[in-house]
């Protein structure tokens, strides 16, 4: 049995194929990709992956590029994807100094919130992408799984964490304005996307963050 992954680039564009290991699969992709691999989703193993790859390149050939690379995937033909925890470089964030004195500041956030808060930020996918588990968080943090989700719930009232939903897969992303893990010049695109699909009205609610307070950020990672 295999699964089918879609692996995005440094310059956004996404190959899809068909693998049984993906973890050698990435590190093979490591090497023959020049531009980085931004992030990496992931299906269920099944017995017809080769027909269900067939079809996902069928779905969005109007996207092709070459091969098994399109520009976009818009199809996911019903198949529930999910992003990989697949450490893919240095584990390193941009945060903004302004951001962390707001989460210092609100008294909303307790000990074990900030905790949570924190853990997420340490555990980010590319693009902000958070796919660490609650029930993970809890065992990690030493934790009821309830305060977990009750730091959830808030962190997302909050719009620090932001619920984001592509093709069929719902999950949450840090909220730009207050770290970003990925190509600085890709975070202003994220935001602006993020407002277009309203998401977040981030003039409003943060005051517009347009450029990073630190920028000792990324230099070693391989794009």
């Amino acid at each position: 049995m295999k699964l089918i992954y879609i692996v995005e680039d440094g310059r956004g564009n996404k190959k899809i194929g068909m693998t049984g290991d993906i973890k050698r699969r990435v590190t093979q992709l490591k090497t023959a990709i020049p531009n980085g691999i931004m992030s990496v989703m992931i299906s269920d193993f099944m017995e017809n992956a080769r027909e269900i790859e067939k079809q996902l390149h069928e779905a969005n050939k109007a996207y092709r590029l070459s091969g098994e690379w399109f520009s976009k995937v818009v199809n996911f033909c019903d198949i529930d994807f999910s992003y990989s925890t697949i450490d893919i470089a240095r584990k390193s964030i941009l945060t903004f100094q302004d951001s962390l004195i707001t989460i210092a500041k609100d008294k909303e956030l307790t000990g074990e919130m900030k905790s949570v808060l924190f853990f997420l930020m340490g555990n980010l996918e590319f693009e902000n992408y958070i796919t660490i588990k609650q029930v993970e968080i809890a065992n990690q943090l030493e934790m009821q799984k309830t305060n977990v989700s009750r730091a959830m719930r808030l962190l997302v009232a909050k719009n620090i964490i932001l619920k984001v939903k592509e093709g069929t897969t719902t999950g949450y992303k840090l909220n730009p304005t207050y770290g970003w893990k990925g190509k600085v010049e890709n975070m202003e695109k994220a935001k602006e996307q993020m407002e277009k699909d309203k998401i977040i009205d981030f003039q409003s609610a943060r005051g517009g963050l347009e450029s990073p307070d630190v920028e000792t950020y990324m230099d070693e990672i391989p794009y």
